[in-house]
């Protein structure tokens, strides 16, 4: 019956290709939802930074709002984030602005506007996790709220649920792994012949890039996942600019190119570690590996990520060629978490 169903709003920040993804499934799989989970998860306001506002407490048309943002239509007059997080009509704010990766300044602010107003956030942006994670989580616990991101380092692959619920007291000691799809859709075409500029536009054409797919190519944007996998997992803020980062250029092409003629493949390697009394390290490097290495498989858009710890053998999570919809389906794992309380 309706009258058991649990009725979350939903205020969208920002519509890019993860928004817009997430509205297609919830409008594909609104009957699914209220069957499985007997949630009725309804958006009642959208804000992007090029096409504006628009707030409804009723409900806004999802196909409606898909076609005009497809037709690069505007959605209502233009709103500061802080703003819109504070008085649009919502329970849960999913937040999706672009990655400034040495402040996340914006996206910060607007999630600490949203958290002050009740507001749960739900976001996919790793900048405020990695700089800022501390103190939203401490003004969510105080507001009686929930922040969650598990969208933010892997798509939709379940890494801060799997390491809460999955393995606790196992002394986590670092990661290792492949967190930036669009590095190793580059570094596959160069090995094939390709060139950085071509294959590029297919990341981006694919809606994975970054906006400004420079922090893919020079591991920012993986050195600022591991800062927010530092943040959540020990509580400890690694400074992105301590990370030294390899990136993949023009020159990456030869060294791909003779890595495939040996049966090796180059790729962008995360790493994070933190020893016994000393402060968290970082690094993304372009590593040569061969058939013998965990991460090997995984081509194209294949992430991957493996866990080391003190007390279980190293753990590793993949996913096969994720896309946009992965991301959005880690936010809807979110809101259906918040949803349930």
């Amino acid at each position: 019956m309706d009258s058991e169903l649990t009725v979350v709003r939903l205020g969208l920040l920002g519509f890019g290709s993860v928004g817009r993804a997430l509205a297609s499934i919830l409008a594909s799989e609104r009957s699914w939802l209220r069957e499985e989970c007997r949630v009725s998860l309804v958006v009642t306001g959208v804000s992007t930074g090029r096409s504006g506002s628009r707030t409804d407490g009723c409900g806004l048309d999802l196909v409606e709002l898909l076609s005009r943002a497809e037709a690069g239509g505007s959605h209502g007059p233009a709103l500061d984030p802080a703003v819109f997080v504070a008085t649009c009509p919502a329970d849960v704010i999913v937040e999706t602005l672009p990655l400034e990766p040495y402040t996340g300044s914006v996206a910060t602010e607007a999630t600490r506007s949203a958290l002050a107003a009740g507001r749960s956030v739900v976001s996919a942006n790793k900048g405020p996790v990695a700089h800022a994670l501390v103190g939203l989580a401490k003004l969510a616990s105080e507001q009686g709220v929930s922040y969650r991101y598990e969208s933010t380092v892997a798509d939709g692959l379940p890494v801060f649920n799997l390491i809460r619920f999955a393995l606790p007291a196992a002394g986590i000691e670092g990661f290792t792994g492949l967190l930036n799809s669009t590095s190793s859709v580059v570094l596959d075409a160069l090995a094939k012949g390709g060139t950085v500029d071509d294959a590029v536009a297919s990341a981006q054409a694919m809606g994975i890039a970054e906006a400004d797919p420079a922090y893919d190519l020079e591991g920012l944007d993986a050195a600022v996942k591991l800062a927010a996998l530092s943040a959540a997992v020990w509580g400890e803020q690694l400074d992105v600019s301590s990370v030294q980062r390899e990136p993949v250029d023009k020159g990456s092409r030869g060294r791909s190119m003779d890595a495939a003629k040996r049966g090796r493949r180059l790729v962008s390697l995360a790493e994070l570690t933190r020893r016994p009394g000393e402060a968290p390290r970082g690094s993304v490097r372009l590593a040569d590996i061969g058939p013998d290495h965990v991460m090997y498989p995984l081509s194209g858009t294949s992430l991957g990520l493996t866990i080391t710890s003190r007390l279980l053998c190293p753990i590793t999570i993949s996913s096969q060629q994720p896309s946009v919809r992965d991301t959005a389906y880690g936010l809807l794992s979110d809101i259906l978490s918040v949803a349930a309380g």
